[in-house]
């Protein structure tokens, strides 16, 4: 129990609190309090499936408020420290029962994706 106390930060009390959920952002917050561990931040830098790199890390962000360019979005992941290539992305966020996909409204053959 110790252990997992200093990994993640929580506290007895929190974990052991009928009320406790995992955070849908774990990974987020373990690889923040973690990014200075060679060791573990190599775990956390592991690409996730595209699926679920939308679901956790894009669906509900602030980020995904407004229409993005898949490069924006593939710039997004980056930032988290995952590469994920456009056309991969772009087809899973397509199929997305979330996803909104619009025409952009200046560039021909090119697409925004928002939350709907």
């Amino acid at each position: 129990m110790e252990r997992l106390i200093s990994f993640t930060n929580f506290t007895v009390e929190r974990v052991s609190s009928p009320k406790f959920k995992i955070p849908t952002d774990i990974q987020t917050q373990l690889f923040l309090i973690h990014k200075n561990d060679l060791a573990k931040r190599e775990y956390f830098m592991k690409r996730p499936k595209i699926l679920d790199a939308v679901d956790k890390g894009l669906i509900d962000s602030d980020y995904f408020k407004s229409p993005r360019e898949i490069n924006e979005i593939v710039s997004y992941f980056a930032d988290m420290g995952w590469k994920i290539l456009g056309t991969s992305l772009q087809n899973e966020l397509k199929k997305h029962p979330n996803v909104q996909v619009d025409p952009h409204p200046t560039k021909k053959n090119t697409n925004v994706y928002s939350r709907k």
